[in-house]
């Protein structure tokens, strides 16, 4: 949810300080979770939705610190 919610922050201009690199991991992360064309199927039990688990999980362990500091910005700003 932290990144929908950067993304949200990033498109009204009230949240700046991300790479374009992990800005764009994570739109592609984003993609690929609610896409129906994964390597797996979500038909395919319990494997369907392992492919989009590892994809989050790999997403969030190369933006973790912006995640983190995004979230530390947020609870900054309430």
């Amino acid at each position: 949810m932290a990144m929908i919610r950067l993304l949200t922050g990033f498109q009204k201009g009230e949240y700046r300080d991300i790479s374009t690199q992990n800005l764009h991991l994570i739109v592609a992360t984003i993609i690929y979770f609610v896409s129906p064309f994964d390597v797996i199927p979500d038909s395919v039990p319990i494997f369907g939705h392992l492919d989009d688990a590892l994809v989050v999980r790999m997403a969030i362990k190369s933006v973790g610190a912006d995640l983190d500091a995004f979230m530390a910005w947020e609870t900054s700003k309430v």
